[in-house]
């Protein structure tokens, strides 16, 4: 990543806004709600760390994604 542009994501995330969960009232709780309620605070959560990062969302399908398989068995 070039100076240039490790500067004008600093820029651009000091420009955003912050987003949150609930109010300032009525806060969303760690562990409240269904699994299903958690599942879609993760998702955007995890979506607005990516936009504030400045980095792009990944485009890969499961096949390809990164990473690799540990077996307990195999060490």
């Amino acid at each position: 990543m070039t100076e240039s542009t490790r500067e004008s994501r600093a820029a651009a995330r000091r420009e955003r806004c912050t987003e949150t969960l609930g109010t300032e009232h009525d806060p969303m709780p760690l562990g409240a709600g269904s699994a299903a309620d958690r599942f879609r605070a993760v998702v955007a959560l995890s979506l607005a760390a990516w936009a504030f990062s400045g980095a792009p969302l990944p485009s890969y399908n499961r096949a390809t994604m990164p990473g690799r398989m540990l077996r307990t068995w195999d060490r």
